[in-house]
């Protein structure tokens, strides 16, 4: 048995890793490990399965006259350099692009691969599984704080209350950005300890059974009830000013242009009970509570703003930098520390705005931003599924079938595979070495882990670090050598780690530096004079302007789904047979006429996709509940047909509805219409 940590979320859970004789493989939890002290989720110990899995990719696939066959690992890789080299010299080094996918996000080691392949190709075209789920608090907080890749998060242990909006954090670990082992243990002991915890979402979903207060919100209007927070808070004598007068800049600004949002008004707008309401205004500014702006909210149409007003609010109560209330990240993975920065108009970094991939491969220019795209003539993707993870799916599809190459680095046939030209084997979990890439920068502990390699690569399976470092050599032009090799000595360089961080790394919790010292902005302070802040009035004003659904719609919500993350895991039989269900209201049920357990089919302007009725009280009416990034489109278990409970969300969604900042898709909130498969 070796000691490693989970890769499947941001967590990096403490995981002990054992191989049998008849080479099965078995992940349970780590006991001694001191951030997840014994703490799994189901989906950790699948990670065993995923292994072993049939369905797993094995050696290299070629396109020949249409049709994807085995090849050697050269002569895969002649094929990648020479074309990329082709692209290069006719449009250009940003015409090659790399998709990052949430696989790369939570691994030290593919994320390295990743970087090392844009540095060798001379690219700055990224697009990542980053900008379709949570990038809008993101660019909230850097362009506050002058800190990429750097979001506030609650010291757990000390903070009097929480108001949680737009997650399930029993399933999601208070995910993304924030994220704490054990989601349902860490809100009973909030509450055992004598704090509160609130909780507003359209759906009441297992946290909200554990909070003092649920509130049902009207999906996509959580930018009013922020704004009407921040008015009590400043006009009921709660706000902190002696905090925002040292370290807040344009914060009143913002307060003004809410001062006209009342309680009653948020009930009226929102769906809410007045009096509910009142108390959890009170509630939240006399504890002072923090505020979590979760995927809900960054998935809705005015991402941005609203993740802008929560900031505010938790600015506008001194809850920044403070022991009891929300950690301002000062240390990086890589390097130790944090890198300095702001987004630059709708780009985030290198990272492009994923909705944006489609128009950006069919050469289209855009409107809605305010610089131009690369013209992507070659994709490289590294663990991730465009093709089902974007909006409007189809589009996606016909856009990445256009492209002149399409490379696949995975461990599992895809949607996006299935069009690619070449497809390259990558490594699970425990093949390769590894560091926990997310975790280290977003817990105050700086809880930081190391992985040797467990399990055994198959002969013609190769790390992703190796395969970047081979593409760069084809790409040169240079003979390439499928000799396998490793390189673990790279990879601990990079992130200065190491087999030493077996139990976790952790460092004593801080906090105070950024008030002593000032931030890293140019005034030294939380600089909330932003883009996004003079389109308060406006966003405000489109929500109260907005109509409710027509009585033949029904508004989309999202949820976390407690046995996959997206479509990964998907094989999983478990996880399989779980799918992902359309939920609707019992009253909603009645109306269309159908019954738990029939098929339903969704349908948008955009698209249509259909999948398995559950009939859940915990829906509001007017609601359906569906994950996003699902769907298997023909290639789930050795390529047999997928079926009704495979629902794709994005399929539903359109790739033109963006928020105008940051670029997040619009998933939740929109109107779709929902019938019977037979009518």
């Amino acid at each position: 048995m070796a000691r490693s940590f989970c890769r499947i979320c941001e967590l990096g859970c403490g995981s002990v890793v054992a191989v049998g004789a008849d080479g099965t493989v078995t992940v349970e939890p780590d006991p001694d490990n001191p951030y997840s002290r014994g703490y799994f989720c189901p989906k950790g110990r699948w990670a065993g399965y995923v292994e072993t899995d049939p369905d797993r990719l094995m050696r290299p696939l070629l396109r020949r006259d249409g049709e994807l066959g085995s090849a050697s690992w050269s002569e895969a890789l002649e094929v990648v350099g020479t074309r990329l080299r082709l692209v290069t010299e006719s449009r250009g080094p940003n015409a090659i692009a790399v998709f990052s996918g949430n696989s790369a996000a939570y691994s030290g080691h593919l994320s390295l691969a990743v970087r090392n392949l844009m540095t060798a190709l001379g690219t700055d075209s990224l697009f990542t599984a980053f900008t379709v789920d949570c990038v809008a608090r993101y660019h909230v907080a850097a362009e506050a704080l002058n800190l990429m890749y750097a979001v506030p998060v609650p010291y757990y242990d000390s903070v009097p209350g929480i108001l949680l909006m737009g997650s399930n954090a029993t399933v999601s670990q208070w995910s993304p950005g924030g994220s704490h082992p054990g989601g349902a243990k860490l809100a009973r002991d909030l509450r055992a300890r004598g704090g509160w915890l609130g909780v507003v979402d359209p759906v009441r979903q297992q946290v909200a059974e554990l909070a003092d207060e649920h509130l049902t919100i009207r999906p996509g209007t959580d930018a009013v009830f922020l704004a009407g927070l921040l008015a009590y808070i400043w006009q009921a004598g709660h706000a902190n000013r002696p905090y925002v007068a040292d370290h807040c800049q344009g914060l009143t600004a913002i307060a003004d242009a809410c001062a006209d949002v009342t309680p009653p008004e948020v009930a009226t707008v929102c769906g809410l009970d007045p009096d509910m309401v009142a108390r959890v205004f009170r509630e939240v500014a006399t504890r002072p509570a923090v505020v979590l702006d979760r995927s809900g909210l960054s998935m809705s149409r005015h991402a941005t703003v609203t993740a802008g007003l929560a900031l505010a609010v938790n600015a506008s109560l001194g809850r920044l930098d403070v022991a009891d209330g929300l950690y301002v990240p000062d240390y990086s993975p890589v390097r130790g520390h944090a890198s300095r920065g702001r987004p630059e108009g709708i780009r985030y970094g290198k990272e492009w705005p994923s909705a944006l991939l489609a128009s950006a491969i069919l050469g289209e220019a855009r409107k809605d931003i305010n610089t131009a795209l690369p013209d992507v003539k070659a994709l490289i993707v590294v663990g991730g599924n465009p093709a089902r993870s974007l909006p409007n799916s189809g589009r996606v599809a016909e856009a990445l079938a256009a492209l002149d190459l399409l490379v696949v680095i995975d461990i599992y046939p895809t949607e996006t595979s299935s069009l690619a030209h070449v497809v390259l084997p990558g490594t699970a979990h425990y093949q390769r070495a590894d560091f926990n890439f997310l975790s280290a920068a977003l817990t105050p502990e700086h809880y930081r882990i190391w992985g040797d390699p467990i399990v055994p690569l198959g002969p013609e399976q190769r790390e992703e670090l190796w395969i970047a470092e081979r593409i760069a050599t084809a790409f040169a032009g240079a003979p390439v050598d499928g000799t396998n090799e490793r390189f673990d000595q790279a990879l601990a360089d990079w992130g200065e780690a190491g087999p030493a961080w077996t139990g976790g790394v952790m460092a004593a919790p801080s906090c105070g530096s950024y008030l002593r010292d000032g931030f890293p902005t140019p005034s030294g302070r939380i600089e909330f004079d932003r883009p996004w802040a003079q389109a308060v009035p406006d966003t405000l004003a489109s929500i109260r302007n907005s109509r409710s659904s027509e009585n033949d719609t029904y508004k989309v919500a999202g949820r976390r789904l407690a046995h996959a993350v997206n479509s990964f895991l998907r094989t999983v039989p478990e996880a399989a047979k779980r799918g992902n269900p359309v939920l609707i209201s019992p009253a909603d049920a009645a109306a269309l006429g159908l019954i738990d357990g029939e098929t339903a089919i969704i349908e948008s302007p955009s698209g249509r996709t259909e999948g398995v009725v559950r009939v859940s009280d915990k829906v509001p009416d007017g609601t359906i509940v569906l994950s996003h990034g699902w769907g298997h489109g023909g290639v789930h278990r050795g390529g047999s047909a997928a079926g009704p409970k495979d629902a794709n969300a994005n399929a539903l969604t359109a790739d033109d509805a963006i928020d105008r900042f940051c670029g997040m898709p619009v998933y939740q909130g929109h109107e779709v219409r929902v019938r019977r498969r037979d009518s």
